[in-house]
């Protein structure tokens, strides 16, 4: 179980809002003191407490896993616990706070440590009596010291943000097609109720001619979405996520596809929603919270069961010539992650290739794009992009 209860935590450093992946944000205190300043004092520091499991709760991918804060005794418990110790006649100075078993899927941790991982604090919508505290409060972590505390005790954990998707809502019903229409129940319930992970960030289009022009045919029949490609430029988002959703009766088949495909990222995903309500928007928005709920589970199962040391991963890469084949596989082998290339197929110009990798996947794929060496994924396999 985990315990949460105010304490002190050193001095908080306030910062300005910046979205991200070590931020949590959304902590509501309502805290009363003998003062403002301590009002104040107590809500921040109970919120850092908040956070951090809060944290752990976002970035982890073991959904089990438990965190458990060391609270030390107010002053007055612990005075009334020696009194209590002396009158039984044991000395004060052997009193002992009882010890807090470490969890076995967890970890204990101290105020005084959480406050050494804490980068800041923002605050929004504050409100102040003489003696109350009201605010939202953002708690930001610092990410390079909050890695190396997971990875010391064998978290496992994500340790980038997904990629922005710009959401493509596509409603099939009696052969028509809705997209960008003012009419489209899933277009208007997205403008109303964005869908929201605390991992994912989404943006919803502004549906207007040049958004429209980029619903091609193909796009629609699932062809070729290339054309997406202003539409992702034009919102800065690396991924379409298109929500493809048919209506027969009262079922809801709703199909999510990413593009670029992104395996780690998550994306592609099927399910049916029946509902005969008859407030739309109302279903749609339900549709996209399963949708998110979705995203976030398959995020972190892919990061869980790749993010292991070591991986394999099948490329394909064209080449002209078995001279560049040469030179490509004499680069890979530069590369001191890469432990092993070993060639499955020569087909035409294709080479089919397995490599082996001593680091975890997505790690050693992040290393070769920094290198200016992409591998591009596309189904079950990666493509090299020259």
């Amino acid at each position: 179980m985990k315990k949460i209860i105010l304490g002190t935590i050193g001095c908080l450093l306030t910062l300005p809002v910046y979205a991200g992946l070590y931020d949590v944000s959304g902590i509501a205190v309502n805290v009363e003191a003998e003062n403002a300043v301590r009002a104040k004092e107590r809500a921040l520091t109970d919120a850092v407490l908040q956070a951090f499991p809060k944290l752990i709760e976002k970035i982890g991918l073991d959904d089990k896993f438990v965190v458990q804060i060391d609270m030390p005794k107010p002053p007055e418990e612990a005075q009334e616990d020696s009194q209590e110790n002396i009158a039984e006649g044991m000395p004060s100075e052997e009193v002992q706070p009882e010890p807090i078993e470490t969890p076995e899927n967890g970890v204990v941790i101290t105020p005084d440590e959480i406050s050494a991982l804490v980068a800041g604090v923002s605050v929004a919508n504050e409100k102040n009596t003489p003696v109350r505290y009201i605010a939202d409060v953002t708690v930001q972590f610092k990410p390079k010291e909050i890695n190396a505390y997971l990875t010391e005790r064998g978290v496992p954990f994500l340790d980038k943000e997904p990629p922005k998707m710009v959401i493509i809502p596509i409603v099939r019903e009696n052969e028509m097609v809705k997209v960008f229409e003012e009419d489209s129940p899933l277009f208007l319930s997205l403008k109303q109720t964005p869908p929201e992970t605390n991992l994912h960030t989404f943006i919803i289009p502004d549906g207007d001619e040049f958004d429209k022009a980029s619903i091609t045919p193909e796009v629609l029949n699932g062809t070729d979405y290339t054309a997406l490609d202003t539409l992702r430029a034009k919102y800065r988002a690396k991924m379409a996520l298109i929500v493809d959703i048919t209506k027969t009766n009262n079922v809801y088949t709703v199909k999510t596809i990413g593009y670029p495909s992104n395996p780690s990222a998550g994306s592609d995903i099927t399910f049916a929603v029946s509902s005969r309500a008859t407030n739309i928007p109302a279903v749609m928005t339900h549709i996209m919270k399963k949708t998110a709920d979705y995203l976030v589970r398959q995020l972190k199962a892919y990061h869980l069961n790749h993010d292991a040391a070591g991986g394999k991963i099948t490329a394909v890469f064209n080449v002209s010539s078995l001279s560049e084949w040469h030179a490509i596989e004499k680069r890979l082998k530069a590369f001191n992650f890469v432990d092993k290339t070993d060639v499955k197929v020569l087909y035409k110009n294709s080479v089919f290739t397995e490599l082996t990798f001593s680091e975890n996947t997505q790690t050693a794929l992040d290393k070769m794009a920094a290198a200016g060496f992409m591998l591009e994924p596309q189904s079950d396999m990666y493509v090299w992009k020259k």
